[in-house]
């Protein structure tokens, strides 16, 4: 009976040890999808417990297709220099909780470039305490939140929420004229559309060319066609 009763414990252990794994990204080839490139030779699982992105001295992962899991937690730059993230156009992710940066004990920069599809459904967490900072770079696709994200800045280069391109920032309910994400920056020559979407129940931003610009656009295309 002991023995049953023992071995039973140990059956329970593994289990909650394995479902509760730390999966820390190992570089190779880049290829977020490839078990090989994570410790426990699997990408993280959805009973994992964290995804770990935090080593600046290896090749850093890129999502190219469509993920089904993610772990509890994805850090990147998770107590550690640098970490970053990639979704490259036709990669998508669901996610859980996200966190970019994170300090415990080291000062941490977390950088996630959106150039297909991020879901995340529950937290976003930009920066963190000690001087750690993140970075969202918007190029493409959309970045969507389902709850409002933990912003905390730190000293980073224009802003938390960089747009790019033609990158959308999506996050549900109405924050129109709310200040909300405060930092957020639009590249030259264009500036941040801020659109309430009724029928979906969420708020989305993206750039456009500002009102000059579009006014020269206007003038140089008549003068073009003025010539014809």
């Amino acid at each position: 009976m002991k023995k049953t009763l023992v071995l039973a414990t140990i059956l329970a252990v593994v289990a909650v040890s394995t479902q509760a794994a730390v999966d820390i990204w190992q570089g190779g080839d880049g290829d977020y999808a490839n078990g090989a490139n994570w410790s426990t030779g699997l990408i993280p699982q959805s009973d994992d417990s964290h995804g770990l992105i935090n080593d600046n001295t290896v090749v850093q992962p890129t999502i190219s297709t469509a993920i089904g899991q993610a772990p509890t937690t994805l850090g990147i730059g998770w107590d550690n220099p640098y970490g970053e993230l990639n979704v490259a156009p036709g990669g998508s992710i669901v996610a859980n909780d996200v966190w970019l940066g994170f300090d415990d004990n080291v000062p941490s920069r977390g950088v996630l470039n959106v150039n297909g599809n991020m879901i995340i459904g529950g937290m976003l967490t930009v920066g963190g305490n000690n001087g750690s900072t993140g970075t969202v770079h918007l190029i493409g696709g959309f970045l969507h939140l389902a709850n409002v994200p933990t912003v905390n800045v730190g000293p980073i280069d224009d802003g938390v929420f960089q747009f790019e391109n033609n990158g959308f920032l999506l996050i549900n309910g109405n924050w129109v004229g709310a200040g909300f994400p405060a930092y957020m920056s639009a590249p030259a020559g264009k500036t941040i559309a801020e659109v309430y979407n009724s029928t979906d129940g969420r708020t989305e931003w993206t750039v456009v060319p500002e009102p000059a610009t579009l006014g020269l656009i206007v003038i140089l295309g008549l003068a073009f066609l003025r010539r014809k």
